[in-house]
């Protein structure tokens, strides 16, 4: 198993891993290079962010994508803001189907009293050592509705495992699916910012009120690479690693809910930009990112 405390290393080797000793298959005739249960560590996940300058993430859209997870939304129309591209991932042009944070937040589809993420909550403040602290994304009838009716997007995340050992708080991600070069960047992004949501929601409880943020686990049934990034693949494998510093801590759970409501009026156009100011630590980081992504869209506009 992979494990550093940077992205940036654990990044390379992946794809290093994937270019040395992947071998070739073609579901639904995509040609991609894979490899199978494959498994990685981070040990300081507020050292997510990836300083590749082949992979070349925006955060831009990683910032707009967790803040959609975060509110529990699934409507394909804010993050149509973030990617154009996400309308040929939707079934019915109105939703997205990987509406992780809307599995965890707000779906009641089988009559549970309160939401997953409340789940978890209540089961380690129970239990801190609980095995039982689980959050399923995809769920068998995504797999049936796939198979008969051919969805565009199949939950790649199976499930969000926390767990509390040596107080620290631990989160393993469980995928059936990963692209390594595309999608890994930004779930590793979300997740683990989930992870340190999830502390600060503890740590509001007496008995974990000194709970620490611990390792981030993240297992792939297939982690792979498709073939039009394969150049990019090689290309990574090459460049100098840079060691990207961690994000310092999420200050305010309640700020970062501020937040949610100023990316509303700056995609929407009601505020030209949000004022920074009033945040401290990644909310800050954050915000200058959307006001960042403002810009850009801006910009596209104006050159048409």
């Amino acid at each position: 198993m992979k494990k550093d405390k940077y992205f940036d290393v654990v990044f390379s080797n992946i794809v290093y891993d994937i270019w040395k000793d992947g071998f070739m298959c073609q579901p639904r005739g995509s040609k991609v290079k894979e490899l199978l249960a494959y498994t990685f560590c981070l040990s300081d996940p507020r050292a997510r962010l990836l300083s590749s300058k082949a992979r070349d993430a925006n955060y831009g859209f990683a910032v707009g994508e967790f803040l959609w997870y975060w509110q529990g939304r699934q409507d394909l129309e804010m993050m149509l803001y973030y990617n154009k591209r996400m309308k040929d991932f939707s079934d019915d042009g109105k939703t997205l189907n990987s509406d992780y944070g809307w599995r965890m937040k707000k779906d009641y589809n089988y009559d549970r009293p309160m939401t997953q993420w409340d789940v978890v909550k209540k089961t380690l403040i129970d239990d801190p050592d609980s095995r039982r602290a689980l959050i399923i994304i995809n769920g068998p009838h995504d797999q049936c509705e796939a198979a008969v009716f051919g969805s565009k997007d199949v939950p790649c995340t199976l499930s969000l495992q926390f767990f509390i050992r040596d107080n620290k708080l631990v989160l393993h991600s469980h995928m059936r699916s990963n692209d390594a070069v595309w999608g890994l960047t930004y779930d590793l992004f979300s997740f683990t910012l989930f992870q340190e949501c999830m502390l600060l929601e503890l740590k509001k409880f007496k008995q974990l009120k000194d709970l620490e943020l611990g390792n981030y686990y993240h297992t792939a049934g297939s982690m792979h690479v498709y073939e039009r990034h394969f150049d990019m693949m090689e290309k990574i494998v090459k460049e100098q690693i840079v060691e990207t510093p961690s994000m310092e801590p999420i200050s305010s759970l309640d700020y970062l809910d501020v937040l949610c409501v100023e990316e509303e009026m700056l995609r929407t156009k009601k505020i030209d930009y949000i004022e920074t100011a009033k945040y401290d630590g990644s909310l800050k980081w954050m915000a200058e990112q959307l006001n960042t992504h403002r810009e850009k869209r801006d910009a596209e506009q104006a050159s048409r």
